[in-house]
């Protein structure tokens, strides 16, 4: 789960980063995600991608909470309509992640959130536990990651996810058993990093990376084998050409598209922090590989330097598997126009 300290109060100013205004690390400072009341009096978040990624900011809607946020370190917590329920929305690095938390079985256990999204959009798999959204001429417009719930006694309680036209819609399904206060993870938006493969079979990149694992992915300590589950790796990133930082992982899932690492402790973004990969399919005949990252260890101001370097790290893997593609069929992925050096 990404902590951060991000959130700013609608109300007060004091301390936020200006937008485009230069930090130390030598990039734009993150613009944060901001949760404002609108007229109506209901809760909008507003979430920006940061100054790397460059994508439209996008408003939720939440209508079921209502009032004046009350701002906690990097949370803001609403209240809602209906009984026992609370709305809280944290600022992170990538999007803005949201909880609603049930306290008694009285509570209403559906929320609906209402995104801005342009006509025509399209929704399509992404990385596992992802959705991801397409404008109608096939641009990247974001992600939203799937929620979950868990009770006081740390039993996880089922939810189901309905997307219908712009709105978003999750439901939990406790039984006589669970324990409340019952907190559901909404589905939470987030700007993954997307890189182009060509045209065909998501699949096949990830082909390449089960023939040589370490000929295509960029880090020193990865394997010749393709990662399995439980694997740890003992990877080390490269920094101005001569540091070597540990950056230790352990396999959490894989498949024939996809890999998650989770860091280990030792590692520069914090024990438990997480990074999943897929090659995924897009609407319009394309593929792309899908990067999204929740980081554990927030380094304020420097967090836009560090996703500057991470996006310049998985920009090359992205190259090398397009290299491989290209190489075997020049029309499966236009190497030469697509990556140009970083």
């Amino acid at each position: 789960m990404q902590v951060t300290s991000n959130l700013v109060d609608p109300t007060n100013d004091a301390g936020a980063v200006a937008p485009g205004q230069p930090t130390d690390t030598g990039q734009k400072a993150h613009v944060p995600s901001k949760v404002e009341l609108s007229a109506s009096g209901t809760a909008e978040v507003l979430v920006s991608s940061g100054n790397d990624q460059k994508k439209p900011d996008r408003k939720i809607t939440a209508s079921f909470a209502h009032g004046k946020a009350k701002v906690s370190g990097d949370t803001a917590v609403y209240s809602t309509s209906g009984v026992d329920r609370k709305l809280y929305v944290r600022s992170t690095p990538s999007g803005a992640d949201v909880f609603i938390a049930l306290g008694s079985p009285k509570a209403d256990r559906t929320a609906a959130f209402e995104y801005d999204l342009p006509p025509g959009f399209s929704v399509s798999d992404g990385i596992p536990g992802f959705k991801n959204f397409y404008s109608a001429q096939g641009n990247y417009l974001g992600s939203v990651k799937q929620g979950s719930a868990k009770d006081s006694a740390g039993t996880a309680v089922p939810t189901t996810l309905e997307i219908s036209a712009a709105t978003i819609t999750q439901k939990v399904q406790p039984t006589g058993a669970t324990a409340y206060p019952l907190v559901m993870a909404a589905p939470s938006w987030t700007y993954n990093f997307e890189f182009p493969l060509g045209y065909g079979n998501h699949v096949e990149p990830f082909n390449l990376l089960r023939a040589c694992f370490n000929c295509y992915f960029p880090i020193n300590g990865a394997t010749s084998t393709y990662p399995y589950v439980g694997q740890v790796l003992d990877l080390k990133i490269l920094i101005a050409g001569a540091i070597q930082v540990p950056a230790p992982v352990q396999i959490g899932y894989v498949g024939n598209f996809y890999f998650q690492f989770t860091a280990l402790a030792g590692h520069f973004d914090g024990e438990e922090s997480v990074i999943n990969f897929a090659s995924i399919p897009k609407p319009n005949g394309e593929r792309a590989l899908n990067v999204n990252a929740a980081i554990v260890i927030d380094r304020g101001v420097l967090n836009a330097g560090n996703q500057y370097a991470a996006r310049g790290q998985w920009y090359q893997f992205a190259s090398n598997m397009c290299m491989g593609l290209w190489r075997t069929n020049a029309s499966a992925c236009n190497w030469p126009a697509l990556y140009p050096p970083y």
